[in-house]
């Protein structure tokens, strides 16, 4: 379900963010205040690894402890439950943004159970509003809504309504850039592509030199996930101004993959939730 229209100065806030973001080596002003909001642990360094360290005032905020309650990921990787799993997870996440120069302070978790973000929609939407305004945010660059894993389309759903809040309370634009991780076309799995690549023109940013040894040495802290992150090219990012989504239906170019990952979450379920969340922010 797509909310409110934003004003144009968030499309052009967010395209001016992205022409900065462009030029290789370029800094960020210290009065753009930027957040990176993600899912898991990890995927803030996947989908923007190689730009963290540009950004004068960055807030990471990672809505998901990355350890499922089932406690299948926890065991398959060595760890006694999905308590000792989160704990690493959390330690890897603050040795990753330590490398990239992100402080205690700027680093937000929301501790949210893995997989189960989908069920709580409107409480990570007042969270995430809530900190845009302590921060007085202009900019959130966070998942595309693609399909592909329930936690990374329920942030991507969560940052919008944010924005929509925020822009009710105050009336100042929250501006949304998002990047691709990746979604099932005809059964096909694909990364790091938007799934709808002709809806918004992006930007591609290849990684070399110093910048590509930085963002090795963040996907490096993460050993816990050391065989899932093969399925991603560190040299390659892609960022885009966010569409207007409508999150009840599955974005166009994707099948509704969220089974393979998060079976509880069905499209179906998917559309219920989004439903119920949207009355419950009153952004119908």
């Amino acid at each position: 379900m797509s909310f409110e229209s934003l004003p144009s100065t968030a499309s052009n806030q967010a395209e001016e963010f992205l022409c900065i973001l462009a030029r290789s080596g370029t800094g960020f002003p210290a009065s753009l205040r930027s957040a990176v909001v993600v899912a898991h642990p990890d995927d803030e360094a996947i989908g923007a690894g190689g730009q963290l360290s540009r950004f004068e005032n960055l807030t990471v905020i990672v809505v998901t402890d990355g350890a499922p309650r089932d406690n299948f990921d926890a065991h398959l990787r060595g760890f006694s439950d999905w308590r000792a799993y989160a704990n690493e997870r959390r330690r890897e996440l603050e040795a990753a943004m330590t490398l990239a120069g992100v402080g205690r302070e700027d680093l937000l978790t929301l501790n949210v159970p893995d997989k189960q973000a989908a069920l709580h929609l409107a409480d990570i939407s007042h969270a995430l509003a809530s900190i845009a305004s302590d921060r007085s945010l202009n900019v959130i660059i966070t998942h595309a809504y693609e399909g592909g894993h329930a936690d990374h389309d329920a942030t991507a759903f969560a940052v919008h309504a944010a924005a929509a809040l925020h822009h009710r309370r105050h009336s100042r634009p929250l501006s949304v850039v998002e990047m691709p991780f990746y979604h099932w076309n005809a059964g096909t799995f694909i990364a790091q592509q938007f799934c709808d690549c002709g809806l918004v023109a992006g930007i591609r940013i290849e990684l070399d030199g110093s910048t590509l040894e930085m963002k090795r040495g963040l996907l490096a802290e993460y050993r816990s996930q050391a065989r899932a992150l093969t399925a991603f090219d560190p040299r390659l990012e892609r960022f885009r101004r966010a569409p207007a989504h409508d999150f009840r239906y599955p974005p166009r170019g994707s099948d509704a993959g969220y089974h393979r990952i998060t079976p509880l979450i069905s499209s179906d379920v998917w559309l219920r939730l989004v439903c119920e969340a949207t009355r419950a922010l009153r952004l119908i």
